[in-house]
């Protein structure tokens, strides 16, 4: 079973004076925010669902929301049904077929189900621009604002935490999708109305988005947490790792660690292979910081064993190798 990261800094005070607002106003909820949640049997990405939230306590979580929902967007505005051009190519968040889906519906802390303090409607994968619209205005929605490239998932999950403080992330893939798929089952079936388990990759960059830096860093400290011998070179080479430095940083400190950079050499020999050829452009940076943090660790213990290094041996463009070091 999956345990929840908890904060001390949410839920804020703002969520009980939302509540107590909606006793007398009788309303709630006033945002929805649509967003895909999977991806198409062309490769594409769409499947909009709505997640619906309180503008009031999002605004007083961070600055990001204040700016956002002061312009939110008319429901008349289109609402795309797909997309090819998602942003977030590696999102695991998306659903792909392999997990049967739940209803997600958050009732709100201390409501007892009598109101809903946010909702993702996936009964219909089909529903269209208008329904979603149609739908909005049968709820009252005041603010309406179409997210392009984050997954449903995600964001349930960062309302979620922002209104109760707990997160729930998935096991890496990486790890294993068998893993990734049992953990997420099992996590469902125990607590159908709380937000699918979601990555943690997913929320970090989704938490650097918006500027939540305690979920940034609990998502952060989660990918730490998960790296392995099996799926650290699969995640050093990734766009996500190429994207941001700190998480490269780390996992390279892991590979060079313990002596784990001999157990793992056969992979990153083929990663390396891949960037030199020119098949994974986005790894540049990754084989250049690899070079990079074994020249470091070569000149600070020079009384040592050298650790293993990548051999070029059977890399016949060895200048690129030179200028991909260089950079």
């Amino acid at each position: 079973m999956v345990l929840p990261v908890v904060s001390t800094e949410f839920p804020i005070a703002s969520l009980q004076e939302a509540l107590a607002a909606s006793i007398s106003t009788g309303s709630f909820i006033d945002t929805a925010y649509y967003l895909f949640s999977r991806r198409t049997a062309e490769g594409r990405v769409g499947h909009p669902l709505a997640v619906y939230a309180s503008s009031r306590v999002l605004k007083a979580a961070a600055d990001h929301f204040d700016a956002q929902l002061s312009g939110g967007f008319s429901t008349d505005d289109e609402i795309p049904v797909a997309t090819a051009d998602y942003g977030y190519e590696s999102d695991s968040d998306l659903d792909e077929g392999e997990i049967v889906e739940h209803d997600f519906e958050e009732v709100a802390s201390g409501s007892k189900g009598k109101g809903k303090a946010f909702q993702i409607d996936e009964a219909n994968f089909d529903l269209t621009a208008l329904s979603l619209r149609e739908e909005a205005v049968r709820r009252g929605v005041k603010n309406s604002l179409f997210i392009p490239d984050v997954a449903a998932v995600t964001w349930h999950a960062l309302v979620f935490f922002i209104y109760t403080g707990k997160i729930y992330f998935a096991p890496l893939r990486s790890n294993g999708l068998q893993a990734h798929r049992l953990a997420c089952g099992e996590h469902n079936s125990a607590h159908p109305d709380f937000p699918s388990l979601c990555s943690p990759k997913s929320m970090y960059r989704l938490a650097d988005m918006v500027g939540l830096p305690i979920l940034k860093a609990f998502a952060e400290q989660e990918i730490h947490r998960q790296l392995s011998l099996e799926c650290v070179t699969s995640e050093l080479f990734s766009h996500f790792s190429a994207t941001y430095p700190d998480i490269l940083t780390a996992q390279l400190q892991f590979v060079y660690d313990s002596g784990r950079m001999a157990q793992i050499m056969q992979k990153i020999q083929r990663h390396v292979a891949s960037v030199v050829s020119g098949q994974m452009p986005h790894a540049e940076t990754v084989l250049s910081a690899l070079l990079s943090t074994l020249s470091e660790l070569l000149l600070s213990n020079p009384g040592h064993p050298a650790p293993p290094v990548v051999n070029f041996g059977s890399i016949t463009d060895l200048s690129r190798v030179r200028n991909i070091a260089c950079k």
